[in-house]
């Protein structure tokens, strides 16, 4: 995640080339590619619980078995082609043309992804989605989508 973002600060009084910091507020954003921010608050909530959850698990090599934290965190993993009834049943079949997305339904919460991406992307969105169940993004009746 952090190789994806690139630092900057904002705003400044000053036009030009360079990076912008606000004097007053010292606000450090993260910037994605796609020019979507983060406030650097977030990022260090984000990064703190996803070292909090690979010690919980003990994972101390890479990748990452990111199928092995669901199973222990009574999370569900379904490809779309497996969960197609499902997704049918939810109404959510408009989603299956990104990677991944989250549902909680009723108490139990649901990862989809695709499984026609690669065997790294999958592994990408099924973190993604966990970040966003950790992260308390989700809730009972709502989903989250993953398209990047």
């Amino acid at each position: 995640m952090t190789a994806a973002f690139r630092l900057r600060m904002r705003p400044f009084f000053i036009s030009g080339s360079f990076s912008r910091i606000d004097l007053f507020r010292f606000r450090i954003v993260l910037t994605q590619p796609g020019g979507d921010f983060m406030e650097y608050q977030q990022y260090q909530k984000a990064r703190d619980k996803v070292w909090e959850l690979l010690l919980k698990h003990g994972c101390r090599e890479l990748p990452i078995q990111v199928s092995q934290i669901c199973k222990k965190e009574k999370i569900t993993l379904l490809s779309y082609g497996r969960a197609a009834p499902v997704i049918a049943a939810l109404g959510l079949e408009a989603h299956c043309e990104n990677d991944g997305f989250t549902a909680v339904v009723e108490t139990r919460p649901l990862i989809f992804y695709n499984e026609r991406c690669t065997v790294q992307r999958q592994r990408f969105t099924v973190a993604h989605e966990l970040g966003h169940l950790f992260l308390g993004h989700v809730s009972r009746g709502a989903f989250t989508i993953q398209n990047r």
